[in-house]
């Protein structure tokens, strides 16, 4: 499979299927798979492009062919005429910008195969004749010696994600001694989680930190807060350039580094924006969705936090979206995490904003996002 963690807020698609949408591209996964957000509910659902199967991660042209796919649609208002939803949740459908037929563009390009083992509308001869004359030009992967079908390397590659819908063919499991092992299965794991439980509750004294370090660092769990150890990660490189994918709040956003494909929290070096449920949550989350997703930025890295997101200080060309979101009373400084010399010009946003009592600074009642975590029980430090 080429996503490698599940997107945010992705929905349901399956009704959307033999539907006409439209939206807003919001991030591109890969030559032929992207994130839609509609124009009227604003819920986020997963694209894959009719008829195309562009190159796999690892093989050559992938970056190119996901790079042209980001050009022609990303921040664009997409019209998407969906065919049908696959098993994987995605809308399989024909796209445009305006005019533009975006999955023939990429088969104009040599970006992506023609993926005739699932096309079957009246397009696809238009497609396939796309796909054949950017061959006989040696247009982009056609000027391999011996170009490899992403099918093809999926099947040799062990990937288990085929791309297209794919029909549920009974197996050995489903016959009746085959549930009758699973339901064996089931009870047996069933009391041994029991057991384990019941010696866990009637201990006299609480676990060791040792052991309280390898739970997942849920917020809260029982109205208790859970610790875990901080990622230990010296490696970080000082300054990384990519595509902002997502932004999540007014201060963390997804961001995928250019070369690698991987993508990474961030979190916006001395800046603390609003807690949702707080006044301007909302408005500092859009703005920085507005400069940021997906633009290319630059990351200058100032160290790791504990929940593995590298803080940095986040620029789009020579604008650093740190200071701006201050300057625009939408975010708080991080004072505990500042440095009085090298973050002077945050402190100076700031004091910009207070004292022309924008955004946030206008708000008598306002209270600090760290103070509302302390007072509410989120145990989530942001930093």
């Amino acid at each position: 499979m080429k996503e490698n963690c599940p997107p945010p807020d992705i929905a349901n698609s399956a009704v959307h299927a033999g539907k006409t949408l439209f939206g807003k591209c919001e991030y591109v996964q890969d030559g032929d798979s992207f994130r839609l957000a509609l124009a009227e509910s604003g819920e986020v659902l997963r694209v894959r492009l009719y008829g195309i199967d562009a190159p796999e991660k690892g093989q050559p042209y992938a970056g190119q062919s996901r790079r042209l796919l980001e050009k022609l649609i990303v921040g664009r208002k997409v019209r998407a005429e969906v065919v049908e939803v696959d098993r994987y949740n995605r809308c399989v459908a024909h796209v445009y910008v305006r005019d533009v037929y975006v999955n023939i563009e990429m088969l104009k390009a040599g970006l992506a195969w023609h993926y005739s083992y699932h096309a079957k509308a009246a397009t696809n001869a238009q497609l396939a004749h796309a796909a054949d004359v950017a061959k006989q030009n040696g247009l982009g992967l056609w000027g391999e010696s011996a170009p490899v079908s992403p099918r093809n390397y999926r099947c040799a590659h062990g990937t288990v994600h085929e791309k297209a819908v794919k029909k549920h063919t009974p197996s050995a499991d489903s016959s009746p001694s085959g549930i009758k092992m699973k339901l064996g299965m089931i009870l047996c794991i069933a009391l041994v989680v029991g057991a384990v439980g019941l010696s866990y509750v009637t201990r006299e004294s609480p676990p060791p930190e040792a052991e309280l370090n390898t739970l997942r660092p849920w917020r809260c769990i029982s109205g208790h807060a859970h610790k875990y150890k901080p990622r230990e990660n010296k490696s970080h490189p000082r300054e990384m350039n990519g595509l902002c994918a997502y932004v999540h709040d007014g201060d963390t956003l997804s961001f995928v580094s250019d070369g690698e494909g991987r993508e990474l929290r961030v979190r916006l070096h001395g800046v603390d924006a609003p807690e949702k449920g707080q006044a301007f949550a909302d408005a500092a989350r859009l703005w920085l969705r507005s400069r940021a997703q997906g633009k290319q930025v630059r990351l200058l890295v100032n160290d790791t936090d504990q929940y593995g997101r590298y803080v940095a200080r986040v620029y789009v060309g020579e604008v650093c979206l740190n200071e701006q979101i201050l300057q625009q009373g939408l975010a708080v400084r991080y004072v505990k995490y500042c440095d009085p010399v090298a973050d002077a010009d945050l402190a100076a946003a700031e004091t910009a904003a207070r004292q022309a009592r924008r955004g946030l600074w206008g708000d008598g009642d306002f209270i600090a996002p760290s103070e509302h975590r302390r007072r509410y029980g989120t145990v989530h430090d942001k930093r």
